[in-house]
């Protein structure tokens, strides 16, 4: 009877002999040369909404990421500005080596995005022309919003202003890569020193409006990150 009091014991250890042999994962092996390097890891991240990006990654943080959905290796591509892509036209592309999260969903992004011309709005009074945005299902995809300021100033910047005409101005939608009407465009940055709320931007020359009242009617169009 004595000697069954040790069958416990005996099979406590024999348990975590077995546990200490279970095999590591390939991945983790190389994460774990790669942190005594001090070295990065480039793994394709898959966001909520099924966009894929391309991340460099501490070697800790690898099996974590490979848990959620993610793959080791690089799956980006990068597209031009002007190029149809991810539901839209590119209009921005996040620098190489940086990451930003350009729609707060705190997940870095690769960049920017416009709408198609054919979803464009005229004349929503506040916070109408935001929840249109919001509800926008276009190309796939149904995360749209409505732009910042500097959103926007960037989407007239590489888009707006390419002058197709070559007057100096924005002619209107055939004289843009963002098919962009000569008029100002809405966007979500509350300025409370104006009548409209916003100093709205002009896209016949990029400029800001002065938020009067006669520059409260505008064009807008929604983004989205990808």
């Amino acid at each position: 009877m004595k000697k069954l009091q040790f069958l416990p014991l005996l099979m406590l250890l024999f348990l975590a002999a077995c546990k200490k042999e279970q095999p590591i994962s390939a991945a983790a092996v190389e994460a774990s040369a790669l942190e005594l390097r001090g070295d990065k890891v480039t793994i394709c991240h898959v966001k909520g909404n099924g966009d894929r990006i391309v991340l460099n990654v501490s070697a800790s943080s690898v099996e974590a990421h490979l848990a959620h959905g993610d793959e080791l290796g690089d799956c980006s591509i990068t597209p031009d500005i002007g190029e149809v892509y991810a539901g839209g036209i590119v209009f921005y592309v996040v620098p190489e080596g940086e990451e930003m999260d350009l729609d707060g969903d705190g997940s870095p992004d690769q960049g920017l995005v416009t709408a198609p011309v054919s979803t464009e709005a005229f004349n929503l009074p506040l916070p109408n022309d935001a929840w249109y945005c919001e509800g926008l299902e276009v190309g796939g995809y149904d995360d749209w919003f409505m732009p910042s300021i500097d959103q926007l100033e960037l989407m007239w910047a590489n888009l707006g202003s390419t002058d197709l005409n070559g007057n100096g101005y924005n002619d209107g939608p055939n004289d843009n890569a963002g098919g962009f009407a000569s008029d100002f465009y809405g966007h979500t940055t509350y300025d409370a020193s104006v009548p409209c709320g916003r100093r709205d931007l002009d896209f016949r020359d990029g400029t800001r409006g002065d938020g009067s009242s006669n520059y409260c009617n505008t064009y807008t169009r929604a983004v989205r990150a990808f």
